[in-house]
């Protein structure tokens, strides 16, 4: 372990420069909070999705009622591959949280 939160390495000699570290520090944050075991190395990609939905939720109750966003957050959840993110542990998860960000607030 070389304390390196900044620079991910793939192999001692080997920097991975491929993927984005942020999603690495949440899986690396939930490890130190809840321990090392297979739910925590998923629960930031629930986390994220949750906050897309929270996103998906203001964004529309802002632009209509609470109906209508009530409605928008349940398609979204009930999109097969938006569950599929919610348990995997992948980049895409943060991915989609980022652009719906960007999105909302545009």
């Amino acid at each position: 372990m070389t304390g390196d939160w900044v620079t991910l390495w793939f192999y001692p000699e080997q920097p991975l420069w491929g993927k984005p570290p942020f999603v690495f520090w949440s899986t690396a944050l939930s490890f130190l909070v809840f321990g090392i075991n297979e739910p925590t190395a998923r629960l930031h990609a629930l986390a994220f999705i949750l906050a897309t939905s929270r996103l998906v939720y203001t964004w529309l109750f802002g632009l209509y009622d609470r109906r209508s966003a009530q409605v928008g957050v349940c398609a979204l959840l009930s999109c097969w591959l938006v569950l599929q993110l919610a348990g995997s542990v992948v980049l895409d998860a943060a991915l989609t949280f980022c652009v719906t960000l960007v999105l909302t607030q545009f």
